[in-house]
């Protein structure tokens, strides 16, 4: 909700500082939003497509960056274009009747009886079984419950297991090399055309 108010708010800014301070909120949320995609696919999809499903995650944004400069050819004023490339933003309301919401969380939190449901559904659409969801949900519940007390993570877990640590050097060095590697070619881009649309194109293809 805070990307859809935001982005649909900033073109009708009466000047650059209050426009800057909008995109400011619409970039903050946007971050939280592309965080979302990868928990819920986790969830929702097996083990053996998983790394294939979460490897296509963000083809979409690069679409999406591809198509932009289409926006800004025929939306010239800055207003219109903010306008054009936020009215797609409503689509996000859709997601809270077809997206459902984490078994897993609501297993956590006691709601058996909505998890369960859940469950069911998820199975008919893949052609299993379906029968029972609630004794499954209750099953797991109690599994949970077995392991133990429950220990309260912290950031330092992140460095204290050489597993994780392991893992989580390696995923913050590829994300530096990536970065840098979009970021540094994005300020070169503009020599390879001298039609800015193109241009965009182009760095959203990267």
């Amino acid at each position: 909700m805070l990307q859809l108010i935001s982005s649909l708010a900033a073109p009708f800014s009466p000047n650059f500082w209050v426009f800057t301070i909008i995109r400011f909120f619409v970039g903050t949320a946007t971050a939280g939003i592309m965080i979302l995609p990868f928990t819920v696919i986790l969830e929702f999809t097996g083990p053996r497509k998983r790394e294939l499903v979460t490897s296509f995650i963000n083809l979409p944004l690069t679409v999406g960056e591809m198509i932009m400069p289409l926006f800004a050819y025929y939306l010239r004023s800055w207003n219109t274009f903010s306008l054009g490339i936020a009215i797609p933003n409503l689509l996000f309301l859709v997601y809270f009747f077809l997206v459902p919401e984490s078994p897993k969380w609501l297993i956590s939190t006691g709601q058996l009886d909505k998890a369960s449901e859940i469950m069911a559904r998820v199975a008919k659409r893949n052609h299993l079984p379906a029968n029972n969801m609630l004794d499954v949900a209750k099953r797991i519940a109690n599994e949970a419950s077995s392991d133990g007390p429950k220990v309260r993570a912290t950031y330092l877990d992140l460095i204290r297991r050489p597993a994780i640590r392991m893992n989580n050097v390696c995923c913050c060095v590829s994300w530096f090399i990536l970065g840098l590697s979009f970021y540094g070619s994005n300020q070169y881009i503009g020599q390879t055309s001298s039609n800015v649309f193109v241009t965009i194109v182009l760095a959203g293809g990267l």
